[in-house]
């Protein structure tokens, strides 16, 4: 960085072009220069190089910086990380350090080489009282930049919930994932065996899947998985959830059914498998799978755990009969 120096009538905030380039700036829109030309004279100018960092949370800022030409950026967790925002010329920044006497909460780097008009604080303070468009631009800087970091903020908090969103699905099918599923059931078997209340889970398993992929490959085998998704979200109730759990197994919870209900939905769930048709992108058919079903229903002294196991040796049961069948 280089302090462009008073001294030099060409480099000082009050000659020519650097003049010009003030009046525009947010800060002195609708100003008359002539009633503050006195205290730009205290003011500076500084250059600050391509890559440079102008400000950051580890150093106290005691500076207003109007930037006259060039470009900024703000970024949050480090220089490297992506911008925040982007600062032209005209406007502003550290208003923020300044009032709350604190640490910049962010870097702020030149994406050009740029030049800067420094104004110390007691020279802002001087220049507000002096001059209420001076006080009144400033107003307008703070709250747009509180608009910005309210923007950000939000911008923010939809990043998160998208990211906890996809987060919890299954990247293949849509389904909720393993993790997401284990958070609810646990609710689900904690609220329904509380209240004494039927829930039922199934296991569901496809038929000799290693071997549809070693057959047809991993395509095909990504197909026959989106279309037993469908079935699987088709064919049950609304209330019902459904996940991949892992590979070929899928897990369906049934609120408010027991054993001989869940039995009833399982049985059709086969029925309907065998009935899937299964296509490329291209819309050419490929061989359709079955499935084989475990089920177990909870109880009030069962545990998630305990019900997962009783659906795999009820599925275990299913495959010993020879698959593409129920099992209890």
């Amino acid at each position: 960085m280089a302090i462009l120096k008073n001294k030099d009538p060409r480099f000082s905030p009050t000659a020519e072009p650097y003049r010009k380039l003030i009046g525009r700036a947010a800060l002195f829109n609708n100003v008359s220069l002539e009633g503050i030309h006195y205290l730009l004279e205290d003011c500076v100018l500084k250059q600050v190089m391509k890559g440079e960092t102008l400000l950051a949370p580890a150093r106290k800022n005691d500076n207003l910086y109007v930037l006259l030409s060039g470009s900024l950026s703000v970024h949050l967790n480090n220089p490297e990380s992506a911008p925040l925002l982007k600062l032209d010329s005209g406007e502003c920044v550290g208003e923020i350090s300044i009032i709350t006497e604190a640490a910049p909460s962010a870097y702020v780097v030149a994406d050009e080489d740029s030049v800067l008009l420094v104004i110390k604080q007691k020279t802002l303070w001087a220049m507000v009282r002096v001059s209420h468009g001076v006080a009144r631009n400033l107003l307008y800087v703070i709250a747009r930049r509180l608009q910005q970091d309210n923007q950000v903020i939000l911008d923010s908090i939809k990043l998160h919930e998208q990211y906890e969103l996809y987060a919890g699905m299954d990247a293949l099918t849509g389904l909720y994932n393993r993790r997401r599923f284990d958070e609810l059931f646990e609710r689900l078997h904690e609220r329904y065996t509380f209240d004494g209340r039927n829930l039922t889970l199934l296991l569901v398993d496809v038929d000799h899947f290693k071997n549809y992929n070693d057959s047809h490959g991993h395509l095909a085998g990504d197909r026959a998985l989106l279309a037993l998704a469908r079935v699987l979200t088709d064919y049950v109730r609304p209330d019902a959830v459904v996940a991949r759990y892992g590979g070929e197994e899928f897990l369906v919870v049934l609120p408010e059914t027991d054993l001989e209900q869940g039995g009833h939905i399982a049985q059709r769930l086969v029925g309907e498998v065998n009935k899937m048709k299964i296509a490329l992108s291209d819309d050419s058919r490929l061989p359709g799978i079955t499935v084989s079903i475990g089920i177990a229903q909870a109880s009030p002294d069962s545990t998630q755990e305990s019900v997962y196991a009783a659906a795999d040796a009820a599925l275990y049961r299913a495959k010993q009969k020879g698959r593409n069948c129920v099992s209890l």
